[in-house]
């Protein structure tokens, strides 16, 4: 392993650039794929592949290696050069020409054989060309796209500024280990509380929410609270847009699906009939989606309140909602 450097005090490694273009190329990954688990552009990518910027920050490193799915020492610069790996240098022995005189004189010319190498050629390129081919019959076996299905659940509508919950189930096919990146860009307006798991990254500016995880089953769940603070108009619609990439070889995007649409109004996100009660049904919904997710405020207590009592209303000086006596 090379030392490690330091830059201003963070510490830095040394890369081969070349061996990390051959393990994501050996995998089927694309340098977006990679830039997005590191958290940096593909140009950035790029220069490191071709040892432009050979000397990068222990903590991306370590993302890249992750990314890869191989251990860091593979990737980086060997220093040592071993003089014990140069192939050594073959002394033909000379052969000393036939003896001069009558007795060579007398022989006769030695017959030339017919070159056959044509025919060597012809058999060595029929070799090459079925190995090519099987390889890349095995790679497209072993490579098949990558079926994904990933369902958005949202609530049919919420009141500003007050919380409201968003799910996410991705399943697959697949029962292998995978790696994957899970999308989500918010409404303008809306503002991500928390995530559970906890977001990877998160952009104010844009709005987008990233999960990058290795599931080792065939569904995995997301979920995140948020809330909207309108800048002007209350009366609108909340889009929302996003996408997951999963990889088993080569990396497939697939656009989430399922809901897409949260009309802002002034019924509780449970009140699916938006009649001004809850029901049997919509809290055992409630309990059926959120009940075992501990890391969100969900505050299904005062949801249970409102399913025992007479209904509720929204209070506008406070900003929430009251419970009917």
């Amino acid at each position: 392993m090379t030392n490690t450097p330091s830059y201003s005090g963070i510490p830095m490694i040394e890369i081969d650039g070349a061996k990390v273009r051959s393990i994501r190329e050996s995998k089927g990954l694309t340098q977006l794929y990679l830039a997005t688990a590191v958290g940096v552009t593909t140009d950035t990518i790029s220069r490191w592949e071709n040892k432009r910027y050979p000397t990068i920050k222990r903590e991306n490193a370590l993302k890249l290696a992750e990314a890869l799915e191989a251990p860091l020492d593979d990737i980086l610069e060997d220093k040592q050069e071993s003089e014990e790996k140069k192939e050594p240098v073959l002394v033909r022995e000379e052969i000393p020409p036939p003896p001069a005189g009558p007795a060579a004189e007398d022989q006769p010319p030695e017959k030339i054989p017919a070159k056959k190498f044509p025919s060597l050629f012809f058999i060595l390129s029929i070799v090459t060309l079925f190995g090519i081919a099987s390889l890349l019959w095995l790679n497209t076996k072993n490579h098949q796209p990558l079926s994904v299905s990933a369902i958005r659940v949202l609530p049919p509508h919420t009141p500003p500024g007050t919380p409201f919950p968003v799910a996410i189930h991705v399943a697959t096919e697949s029962t292998e280990s995978l790696s994957l990146i899970l999308k989500e860009t918010l409404p303008y307006g809306c503002v991500p509380i928390a995530g559970s798991p906890p977001f990877t990254t998160l952009d104010r500016k844009t709005n987008e929410l990233k999960w990058i995880r290795k599931s080792n089953n065939k569904k995995i769940s997301f979920f995140y609270m948020a809330r909207f603070t309108p800048p002007d108009n209350v009366n609108t619609d909340l889009v929302f847009d996003g996408s997951v990439t999963m990889k088993k070889g080569f990396a497939s995007t697939s656009a989430l699906r399922g809901d897409h649409i949260i009309q802002v109004s002034y019924y509780h996100w449970a009140d699916n009939n938006s009649d001004g009660f809850i029901d049997d049904e919509e809290i055992l919904t409630v309990y059926d989606r959120f009940s075992a997710v501990e890391d969100l405020d969900i505050d299904i207590s005062k949801i249970e309140d409102m399913w025992a009592g007479n209904g509720y209303q929204w209070d506008e000086e406070k900003g929430d909602f009251a419970i009917k006596p």
